[in-house]
């Protein structure tokens, strides 16, 4: 499949998507639908231009930028970033949102750069966790996952 082949389809998706997201949202309370029209509407817009832009090169025989493959290792921390974070959402309603999201933290820290201060690490962790109780459960009052650990 060429590049252009594969851009045109990978774009079409992106706009398959937007476009299901965007009539689902009608679905949804009156009051919180505003962010997703939006949303979807600029993924919506952006998509087409991207789209636009790719069928002018297309035409005017100019050729893709494309980036080299990913390498092994690269394929490697990737799989184990999504798979943590699959994880992480699994045991966030079963220990508690607060409890896993510090263990996640530290842990994907240290994982991704093991040179820093070791005491960085809870101190992120915890900085997180208190960023996010007083933005969704003081200033939101949105309720967070808690489980066996809070």
């Amino acid at each position: 499949m060429s590049l252009y082949k594969k851009e045109k389809f990978y774009l079409v998706f992106l706009l398959v998507f937007f476009t299901f997201f965007f009539l689902a949202t009608k679905t949804v309370n009156e009051q919180a639908r505003l962010y997703p029209y939006i949303v979807c509407s600029l993924g919506i817009l952006l998509t087409i231009v991207q789209l636009g832009i790719t069928v002018a090169k297309e035409k005017a025989g100019k050729e893709l930028d494309a980036e080299a493959p990913m390498t092994k290792r690269q394929l490697y921390h990737l799989a184990v970033a999504l798979g943590s974070s699959v994880v992480y959402v699994l045991l966030a309603s079963w220990l508690g949102f607060f409890t896993t999201t510090f263990v996640y933290v530290v842990l994907f820290c240290y994982w991704h750069t093991p040179t820093q201060k070791k005491w960085m690490y809870p101190a992120v962790a915890l900085g997180m966790d208190a960023v996010i109780y007083v933005g969704f459960k003081i200033l939101l009052s949105i309720p967070l996952p808690s489980g066996l650990l809070i």
